[in-house]
Order: C-alpha cells, then structure tokens, then sequence
C-alpha cells in the first residue's frame, strides 16, 4: 500500500510536464509569427558598367545571406504587423571615383573611394547598412 502512494507523485508530475510540452506546440497566435525583419532591397545602378554590376551582386548576396533578416520577394505574404525595413541602394561611379549611397529607412549612408577599393567600399557599405537595420 505504501509503494502506491509513493508512485502518485512522480506520475503526477509527469503528466503535468507532458501537459506543459504539448501546449508549448500550440500557436499563440493566428499570424504567423516573424522571427527575423524582412528587408525590401533596391539596388540602382548603371548596368553598362561591369564594376558597378558586381558590387550590385556583392551587396544583394551579402544581404541574401545574412542572418539577422530576410530578403522581400514576391512570394511572401505580406500582413499589417510585419516589419519591413526599405533599403534604397545607388551605386555610380564619378571621375575615376565609386560612390556608395544607401537609404535605410529613413537614414543615410554614404561609402566614396578609388575604383581599386570596390570591394572593401562594398564590405564596408553593408556593415554600416546591418547596424542601421539593428537600431530600434
């Protein structure tokens, strides 16, 4: 008699955490929740130029990989509480010169360097675009 009573307990809690794991499955809400931001890229550029074409696929692959948010397509749908961040890119080359402009939001950045830093101007425009998007 004693040993059943000793069993209760243990069974007791048991049940209580399979209870506590079974709803911890269920969706607490109708829309699916957004676990990383989207963000809505344009990239504008003069397509004669080969150079400014490549860092126009630099920045749109580092974007795409990223971690901490997710590229806009068409395919995605779009509800009210969705949180999109607008990121305008212009790439131009002017005088020898590459000029790096981006709109985040509401922000402005602005990357200018020689034609031989393309790739490190690249780098260091999508770094300072992740810290706009970071910010509340």
């Amino acid at each position: 008699m004693q040993q059943k009573n000793s069993l209760k307990a243990p069974i007791l809690v048991m049940g209580v955490v399979l209870i506590l794991l079974a709803l911890a499955w269920f969706p607490t809400q109708q829309t699916p929740m957004q676990q990383r931001p989207y963000v809505d890229l344009y990239v504008q550029y003069d397509t004669g130029n080969s150079q400014l074409e490549q860092l126009a696929t630099d920045i749109r692959y580092r974007m795409s990989t990223h971690h901490s948010y997710r590229l806009l397509n068409e395919r995605v749908p779009l509800y009210d509480d969705l949180i999109i961040h607008r990121v305008r890119v212009e790439l131009s080359e002017e005088n020898g010169a590459l000029h790096l402009r981006a709109r985040v939001d509401e922000q402005t950045i602005e990357v200018n360097g020689p034609q031989n830093a393309a790739s490190s101007l690249s780098s260091k425009l999508f770094s300072l675009i992740n810290e706009a998007l970071a910010q509340p």
